[in-house]
């Protein structure tokens, strides 16, 4: 994810960051060289030191991304112990503490421990102060959305009214955008959308695999306005895609209207499967007794 919310390709940012610490490297070398030929060894060692320092932080680097790792993983305790690594470590960036803090977040978020969650939330957005950045925004998006989890949709609204106006760039931040929407829409049990931004959003949601969620705020939003078509549509998408026990922790309410929406849809089809075995069965009869008439 880039600075703006856009999906980088896994090729890209792999080169990306090949030329970052292939260039910090070299910049090390000339300062080692300069260092050693100005001041003798006491200017190798200050190179030596910013070296150690840049292992140090590229040590945390890959602690953060083997947590993020084990959190896809569902690892939680190891993913939990990684970004810990990183969240309380000593001269690290504001800025690598606060990622480290939303992964703590985000476990204490599948574990179902929200108060938790809302906590380690708050320290990742102080620790990022007022960034613009799309994991800054992203991360404003998950503390509304906990409030709104908890109940507290009031505080909810208000820090959404704090929101930079209009809609973000970027698949990512847009995503988080529409998912954060709706879900406080949800909590409050009503929604403003009427049918063009909602079909706006949805033309957006089904373009992404993971938009579980999105897709079935949607279909909840186009039940309220009275469009059954819609909201099964959406339904069946998000049910197709469905993260497994993932949403049931995060978002548990959202997970029980999806249950009681499906269920007539899944008891129709059952009683159709139960129609169509007992009409063959008594097809098989019929043609049973036509044969011994025959003998």
């Amino acid at each position: 994810i880039d600075a703006k919310g856009r999906v980088r390709s896994r090729a890209k940012a792999r080169v990306l960051m090949a030329l970052y610490w292939g260039t910090l490297t070299a910049l090390l070398g000339v300062e080692a060289y300069l260092g050693h030929s100005l001041f003798g060894l006491p200017g190798l060692s200050i190179a030596a030191a910013l070296g150690g320092y840049v292992g140090w932080i590229g040590t945390r680097l890959l602690h953060l991304r083997r947590g993020l790792e084990l959190l896809t993983e569902s690892k939680l305790d190891d993913a939990d112990a990684f970004f810990r690594k990183v969240a309380n470590a000593r001269l690290v960036p504001r800025r690598l503490r606060a990622r480290a803090w939303g992964g703590l977040a985000a476990t204490a978020s599948v574990r179902g421990d929200t108060e938790t969650a809302l906590a380690h939330v708050r320290e990742s957005i102080r620790l990022q102060g007022k960034s613009r950045r799309a994991i800054g925004l992203a991360t404003r998006h998950s503390e509304i959305k906990l409030l709104a989890r908890l109940g507290r949709t009031p505080e909810a609204r208000e820090l959404m009214a704090l929101l930079p106006p209009g809609e973000p760039d970027g698949e990512y931040t847009l995503l988080s955008h529409y998912s954060t929407q709706l879900y406080v829409a949800f909590r409050v049990g009503k929604h403003d959308f009427d049918d063009a931004a909602l079909h706006e959003m949805a033309a957006f949601a089904l373009t992404i695999t993971s938009a579980a969620p999105l897709l079935a705020l949607l279909a909840w939003a186009f039940e309220q306005n009275g469009d059954a078509d819609m909201k099964q549509l959406l339904l069946d998408e998000a049910l197709d895609r469905h993260p497994g026990d993932l949403l049931s922790m995060t978002m548990p309410n959202l997970q029980r209207w999806m249950d009681e929406a499906s269920h007539p849809v899944r008891a129709e089809v059952h009683e159709a499967q139960e129609t169509e075995e007992v009409e063959e069965e008594a097809q098989r009869r019929r043609e049973l007794r036509q044969g011994r008439a025959r003998r």
